[in-house]
């Protein structure tokens, strides 16, 4: 509580210090110096004193001003500690609802994502001609055929909208990237799409450590050589679309290369073209 800088004189004693002021002005100096004395220091004068039975009358009022004055400031002090109780509570509130819009968002742009890839490829699938397996149609595969605008924590398609996991997105953020630094043998295609998966499992407030970053990218690469970067990258589309804690690989189908044969990156990218197109790939064994 702070000290007061100030108190109170009242009109009411007007005639007792007019009084004493006619009748003995040294009374009545002394009088005021006492009051000061008191206010400023807490210093009584003493009890034999001419001054002390006015000194008296002044007293009484200082201190119930000084009483009702502190009583007010802890009233002042529960109101203050009440509105910041409910302030904080508010805030959390609505960080609540933040966080739970944005998972909503998130899965809603996820079903949009996916409606396009299917209008895409039914009006690709109206236009194909017997030359759709040449491998130039690789130039035609646009970023927005397997990319979702899901958050990918520092790169692809946006900023990450859930509030109040700022620090705990960059701290994941690092130990993907320290990695997929030491990490080989993953397209940069798929490597943006573990992003997102990594971005998904944070706003989830689902825990991801460096080991299991370093799992999932040698299970991804695992796939990618199975089935194809398209097939892989669907699975984790479908994944965060429908809000699954994990990926569902049992639903991509056996597309691995021919065996006796070591699939090249002509393979590859055939295959990855044909199946963003909903096709069967088809490898030249000659």
């Amino acid at each position: 509580m702070a000290a007061k800088k100030s108190f109170i004189l009242y009109k009411s004693w007007k005639p007792l210090v007019k009084g004493l002021c006619a009748n003995n002005p040294e009374h009545a100096a002394a009088l005021f110096e006492a009051v000061f004395d008191y206010q400023c220091d807490g210093v009584e004068p003493d009890v034999a004193s001419p001054i002390y039975p006015y000194f008296c009358l002044f007293k009484a009022s200082f201190d119930e001003d000084q009483s009702n004055y502190e009583k007010q400031c802890e009233v002042n002090e529960r109101v203050a500690q009440e509105r910041e109780k409910r302030r904080k509570a508010n805030e959390m509130q609505r960080c609540v609802t933040n966080r739970d819009e944005s998972c909503s968002s998130v899965a809603s742009r996820g079903h949009s994502a996916k409606n396009q890839q299917n209008t895409n490829e039914t009006k690709r699938q109206a236009t194909d001609n017997d030359n759709d397996n040449d491998i130039n149609n690789i130039n035609n595969i646009k970023d927005t055929d397997i990319e979702p605008p899901i958050s990918p924590l520092g790169g692809g398609s946006g900023d990450l909208p859930v509030r109040g996991l700022a620090d705990e997105a960059n701290r994941t953020l690092a130990r993907f990237n320290n990695a997929a630094a030491h990490f080989g043998g993953i397209s940069p295609v798929l490597l943006d799409k573990a992003r997102d998966w990594i971005a998904y499992k944070t706003s989830r407030r689902q825990p991801v450590v460096e080991s299991s970053i370093s799992a999932l990218l040698a299970e991804l690469a695992q796939k990618e050589q199975q089935h194809g970067t398209g097939a892989v990258v669907r699975a984790i589309n479908e994944a965060i679309a429908n809000g699954y804690s994990g990926i569902q690989w049992q639903q991509i189908g056996g597309k691995s290369a021919p065996s006796g044969r070591k699939e090249t990156m002509f393979d590859k990218l055939k295959r990855t073209a044909d199946e963003l197109k909903g096709e069967m790939p088809c490898h030249d064994d000659g």
